[in-house]
């Protein structure tokens, strides 16, 4: 065969693979056509809906006009698989591919939900596509193969009113917790927090915050924060003229409005950050001012990561998170402030009560000046009547004397301290008679004999009581009585046992009036001159019963005195026989006569040579220390003791101080401490280890007991 034969052979062949395939492909479009046709009026009642066919083996699809403006394709545009994937959202490919296969695969047909983004605005679209795989036949019955055949619809608006339900659903969630957290949260701080935890986990925002701006630098700074921590790092937000200052949050601060921002990108006063935004997916914020007295508190700020997320119904919500925090922190003001004044009062109240307690001892310093003299000119004569006895005398009467003296001088002294005591310290049983004859027999030497006291004391059980405070207690309404008897009276004390325990002091004073009486135990009520008195006397004594749950009940007409009654109920009665304390027989002190190494610690060397004295006659070993320190370094040069006598006032180390380094060395060591204070001073030293105290001055007898009483403790 000819060259140009051969030739001519292969151009008819290529024509009529030509001719085939226009025929083919006309075919296919003659179907499309009446595909889409026959899908015309059931698309235009659904909505707006684009058809298609995809032909499998040649891998082309064909889209109605409708569906190409949904893409936003022009007739350019490449109608393969490729093609259709390129206009699918990057998060959406991978899943859609897999739907695909199935469908191509005879699984399912095709069924899915995705996102697109037009070529031509960059606009994203939500479509629902549906379609079946068939085998399909031209109208010439010319065999098409497999096909995917189906419409397309724009969801779009669906899916963003699903959206903004879900949203708002979240929304009100969160409010609903956050105002749950208002009422229960304690820290402003945890609170805070918590808001912006809420904020995050129930709101589903990426990032919530609350700042506020440093009046020096003017930089807001985070106080509470939640969620993409790491946007907040190192960032630079302020509330100037600077570029810094420019942004949604200083704009809050300065305008004292909301600032919405549904596109970061596009916002110019956003360029500071917005390189920082897009690194973290933030679109949007919302930035909302914590108003307090007119004045931006601190600022709520919160972030998503979609663009045009708050609309008014988010931004309205969000104000009210705003404002239930602002609610919040001014409860907690107000609370806080009403604790400062709460405490402000009660330290007005003490330092009150702290000046009538002086005011009392100012009226009791003239009685016991003169007691004490009388104590020590007793003591002075005695010294001079012993000098004077010839050699050989006796001195016996003498020296019983001299320890009359001083035990009445301690017992007056004793008392005072009792009085001087400040505040509530500590609940014991309290014999009511004894600390009756206490108070009444300190006032005696008080009231330059113008005042008769009558008592009539019935025996009693003990009460559950803090002395110190019943001992001011009584003495408040018994100077109280003598301060309604000016020309002098009787006052009288009873106590009775009927239903709980009653302790009543009557005066035949001047009496109140039904209206003066309304108010006598109103604090700072006084009907005394100015300066005399400051109105907290009855007050306190109420005050003091109310703590040992009792009660006090004021009786007075004019003309006919007053009486006021303690009341304590029967809850605070112990020891029904009657009785307080077992006390240990004397004679049962010490089971024999024992000599103890004694390493005694005063710094006063008149006590401290005495006291050598008297332990070396009671038959013991004693090693002087003039210090705390100098006891230690006895101690840790291995000094070895039965008992340590420790003074409690000493100069540089005190008696605490030394007894906490001696428990610390020495756990078991039994120590002895004096004082001329109150054992309160001990604190909670004395519950631990072998520790008694025993009060100055003391007598032999009191010593030996003690000493005994030491060493019997386990």
């Amino acid at each position: 065969m000819s060259h140009s034969r051969k030739r001519n052979i292969r151009r008819d062949r290529v024509w009529a693979n030509l001719y085939f395939v226009k025929c083919r492909e006309a075919s296919e479009r003659r179907f499309f056509s009446n595909f889409s046709q026959q899908f015309l009026k059931e698309a235009e009642e659904a909505g707006e809906v684009g058809t298609y066919c995809w032909f499998l083996e040649q891998d082309r699809w064909q889209s109605s006009p409708l569906l190409d403006r949904l893409f936003g394709i022009g007739t350019t545009y490449p109608r393969n698989l490729l093609g259709w994937f390129d206009l699918v959202d990057e998060t959406f490919r991978e899943p859609l591919r897999i739907h695909v296969e199935g469908v191509l695969a005879g699984l399912w047909d095709f069924d899915y939900e995705y996102q697109i983004v037009r070529p031509d605005t960059q606009e994203r679209r939500w479509i629902h596509g549906k379609g079946r795989v068939q085998n399909i036949v031209s109208d010439e019955g010319i065999p098409l193969g497999r096909a995917l055949l189906g419409a397309i619809q724009d969801i779009t608006s669906r899916k963003q009113h699903e959206v903004a339900l879900e949203r708002m659903t979240r929304l009100y969630e969160a409010l609903s917790q956050v105002k749950q957290v208002s009422l229960q949260a304690v820290g402003e701080r945890e609170y805070l927090e918590h808001i912006c935890r809420i904020l995050v986990i129930s709101a589903k925002f990426r990032l919530a915050w609350v700042g506020r701006e440093d009046p020096q630098t003017h930089q807001i700074l985070p106080q509470a924060a939640y969620g993409d921590l790491e946007y907040l790092r190192g960032i630079d937000i302020r509330t100037d003229s600077s570029p810094w200052g420019q942004g949604p949050s200083g704009e809050v601060i300065r305008e004292k409005h909301p600032v919405i921002a549904n596109n970061l990108e596009q916002l110019a006063n956003f360029q500071p950050w917005t390189a920082r935004a897009r690194a973290h997916q933030f679109q949007s914020s919302a930035n909302l001012p914590v108003l307090r007295d007119g004045k931006v508190a601190a600022t709520l700020n919160v972030y998503a990561t979609s663009v045009n997320y708050f609309g008014a119904e988010e931004v309205s919500l969000l104000e009210e998170v705003s404002a239930d925090i602002a609610l919040t922190l001014d409860r907690w003001e107000l609370a806080a402030a009403q604790r400062r004044a709460e405490e402000e009062r009660r330290v007005l109240e003490a330092r009150l009560a702290q000046v009538e307690r002086l005011e009392s001892l100012g009226s009791l310093a003239g009685g016991v000046a003169h007691d004490m003299n009388n104590v020590l000119g007793a003591i002075l004569n005695t010294v001079a009547t012993l000098r004077a006895v010839p050699e050989g005398g006796s001195w016996e009467q003498a020296l019983t004397t001299v320890t009359q003296a001083c035990l009445r001088g301690r017992s007056v002294v004793q008392h005072l301290l009792y009085f001087a005591q400040k505040g509530l310290q500590h609940e014991v049983a309290v014999n009511l008679n004894d600390l009756v004859n206490e108070v009444v027999d300190l006032l005696k030497h008080t009231t330059l004999q113008k005042i008769h006291f009558s008592l009539d004391l019935q025996n009693l059980p003990c009460v559950q009581a803090d002395p110190s405070a019943l001992t001011h207690a009584l003495m408040n309404l018994c100077v109280n009585a003598v301060d309604a008897m000016p020309e002098g009276g009787t006052i009288t004390i009873t106590t009775r046992q009927l239903h709980g325990i009653d302790l009543s002091v009557r005066d035949t004073g001047l009496g109140m009036t039904s209206e003066v009486l309304s108010h006598a135990m109103d604090p700072f009520f006084t009907t005394k001159e100015l300066g005399k008195g400051t109105g907290l006397g009855l007050s306190q004594v109420f005050g003091t019963m109310r703590a040992h749950e009792g009660q006090l009940t004021l009786e007075s007409f004019p003309g006919q005195g007053t009486t006021a009654t303690m009341h304590f109920p029967t809850s605070r009665t112990l020891n029904q026989d009657g009785r307080c304390f077992e006390t240990p027989p004397e004679d049962a002190e010490t089971p024999g006569q024992l000599s103890l190494k004694v390493l005694l610690v005063d710094d006063d060397p008149l006590i401290r040579d005495s006291l050598i004295e008297l332990l070396e006659l009671l038959g013991h070993s004693p090693t002087a220390a003039a210090g705390g320190q100098e006891a230690l370094n006895l101690l840790g040069a291995g000094y070895e003791s039965d008992v340590i006598i420790l003074d409690m006032n000493m100069p540089g180390m005190n008696g605490a101080q030394t007894l906490a380094k001696i428990q610390e060395i020495r756990p078991s060591q039994a120590v002895l401490v004096t004082t001329g204070y109150t054992e309160s001073d001990l604190g909670d030293l004395a519950k631990h280890g072998k520790v008694m105290s025993l009060s100055k001055p003391f007598t032999a007898k009191e010593l030996r007991t003690a000493l005994a009483a030491i060493l019997a403790l386990p």
